[in-house]
């Protein structure tokens, strides 16, 4: 049986099958990246628009990444300095307590435990790094382990720290120094936790002598001391908080603005791509259609 279909016809129809076989599968494959682009070459004029907005957003995220970091250890701060005061205003308490009433039997008890969570608060670690100790990596900035150790030591020169601070590049063109150090605030609680130490022993009446009184005095007025130098150190902290969350938020709308440019540069009309997929299946399929009924015809088809 001999084809009466050209060729030449056959070929044509060949490649209008191809070619919208392969438009169809490039708005499929389009409707599932979401892209109506496949290649930065489509940009055309918008090319080094969308390159350099790329860069831009890269550049934000190392920035943020900076920022999480500080943010972080600016929370840490924070949070030890919170732990401090707790433990301080305690005791501050308790020692006003017991110079109103000249009862001490708790004194000694509540000076151990509040010099336990100052030590472990000021000598807190984030990651394996001394956050009190400054540029020190190798010694904790507070040496005594225990209350009685105190005795002895010589509060302006006891923490272990260097005056060594953090610092970070949040922005272009902005730097910001941060970081607290033990001795920023310790001295005074040092020196307090050194006269609770010389104490004395509680008499058998449970009673405070004149000496002891005057003491507890003088560890009270230290903590207030300290409290003033840690609460300052606390605010400074907020501040620095208050400048990252600030920053923060800025690069969060520039980011916004550029994600927004990138999408209207690349990203595909959902809509439009799933009325040009179903045209474009109808047309192969009739393209398809038409190729069939094209290599089918023969000479009987006219007999």
């Amino acid at each position: 049986m001999i084809r009466i279909a050209t060729l030449p016809m056959q070929a044509a129809m060949r490649d209008l099958l191809v070619d919208q076989g392969n438009a169809l599968q490039d708005a499929t494959m389009r409707k599932a990246s979401g892209k109506r682009l496949s290649s930065f070459a489509e940009l055309g004029a918008d090319t080094g628009r969308n390159l350099a907005t790329r860069t831009l957003l890269a550049q934000y995220e190392g920035q943020k990444v900076v920022l999480d970091r500080v943010d972080t250890a600016l929370a840490l701060y924070k949070t030890r300095l919170g732990e401090i005061d707790t433990a301080a205003s305690s005791l501050r308490t308790v020692l006003l307590k017991g110079i109103g009433t000249g009862d001490i039997q708790s004194i000694m008890s509540e000076a151990e435990a509040a010099f336990g969570r100052f030590r472990e608060s000021i000598n807190a670690a984030d990651d394996g790094t001394l956050i009190f100790a400054g540029g020190r990596t190798d010694t904790p900035p507070l040496g005594p382990n225990r209350l009685s150790d105190m005795a002895t030591i010589d509060p302006a020169t006891l923490f272990a720290n260097d005056d060594f601070r953090r610092s970070a590049r949040l922005s272009d063109g902005y730097e910001m120094r941060y970081g607290i150090v033990a001795s920023d605030f310790g001295q005074p609680f040092a020196t307090a936790f050194k006269i609770l130490a010389t104490l004395g022993p509680v008499g058998p009446d449970g009673k405070a002598t004149r000496e002891q009184l005057d003491k507890m005095g003088q560890a009270r007025v230290a903590i207030d001391d300290g409290l003033k130098l840690l609460r300052t150190a606390d605010a400074n902290n907020g501040n620095s908080q208050a400048r990252v969350d600030d920053i923060v938020s800025h690069l969060a709308e520039r980011s916004d603005l550029l994600t927004k440019a990138l999408s209207d540069m690349e990203d595909a009309d959902d809509g439009a791509l799933s009325m040009e997929i179903t045209t474009r299946d109808a047309m192969y399929k009739s393209s398809l259609a038409a190729f069939r009924m094209v290599n089918s015809v023969s000479l009987a088809d006219y007999l």
